[in-house]
């Protein structure tokens, strides 16, 4: 299901005296698979994008295709596009209401035409497939839970109709490391069998770790499309545009300025520490 954005404009209340620019003519393509991270600053117009990648708010001009076919055509079938992409929104546990677990990953299917055992199966599905066990999880109240085990029974309540792409919204701010790296292992595993991952953070670690393509705005504006590598080891355009730096990217620039210089700039930990073997031998 490839994304097309073209000429995308958004502006929140229109035609008033407080009407607000938040995108400006964007144009980008996102292919089957892929593992996008959108990086900027705050009221950049981050979450904006994502809201209208998955069709949740209508561009004021321009527009975002799913597949060939246009969000807000006529022609498009609005009642399939839940089916097909996925939304966690930033603190993704408000999403959590209902009673028990088992309720709230299966609220998505409460309008599809499948047997109540057919759900109860996807359900099961979709919380062992976060990780959780059906038999240990399914009665518990939601807000129970840790902060990590809710965020997976959050992932599960999206991933339990099966959509093709998973839009995300800072989803491991708030959560300690250990729960972070389950997390992103699980995203990663999802990638892997096919799901285009789409996922706004300010954890530039996180994202030369995990995505493969950053897209980064600036005041509504797309400044940047390129791949992982030459948007996060760009330590003077991440200056320039007031974007923090990696842990790896700061630890390379204090080696440089005491005279140690790696080869090639390393972007994860792993290539930071071949790299200090090579440099060391």
């Amino acid at each position: 299901m490839p994304i097309k954005v073209s000429d995308l404009s958004f502006t929140y209340a229109q035609g008033t005296p407080w009407q607000v620019g938040a995108l400006h003519q964007l144009n980008l393509s996102i292919a089957d698979g892929e593992f996008i991270g959108i990086i900027g600053k705050t009221g950049c117009g981050k979450s904006t994008l994502i809201q209208l990648i998955a069709g949740l708010l209508k561009p004021t001009s321009g527009s975002v295709s799913l597949d060939g076919q246009n969000f807000f055509s006529a022609k498009t079938p609005r009642f399939d596009l839940p089916k097909k992409i996925g939304v966690l929104f930033q603190n993704p546990e408000i999403q959590l209401f209902e009673t028990t677990v088992e309720k709230d990953v299966a609220f998505a299917l409460e309008h599809t035409p499948l047997a109540s055992s057919q759900v109860k199966e996807q359900v099961r599905w979709a919380l062992e497939t976060v990780g959780l066990n059906y038999e240990k999880f399914k009665e518990l109240p939601p807000l129970s839970l840790s902060g990590g085990e809710m965020r997976r029974v959050a992932v599960a309540g999206v991933l339990v109709i099966k959509p093709d792409i998973l839009v995300l919204d800072e989803p491991i701010a708030g959560l300690d490391p250990k729960s972070q790296d389950g997390f992103l292992r699980l995203l990663d595993s999802f990638n892997a069998n096919g799901t285009t991952i789409i996922m706004i953070s300010h954890n530039l670690d996180a994202l030369a770790e995990h995505a493969k393509r950053i897209l980064v705005l600036e005041d509504g504006f797309l400044i940047r499309d390129a791949s992982t590598r030459e948007v996060l080891a760009d330590s003077q355009f991440l200056e320039k545009h007031n974007l923090g730096s990696t842990q790896v990217g700061q630890i390379t620039d204090g080696l440089s300025k005491c005279n140690l210089h790696l080869p090639s700039p390393p972007l994860t930990g792993q290539e930071l520490c071949s790299a200090l073997l090579e440099a060391l031998a």
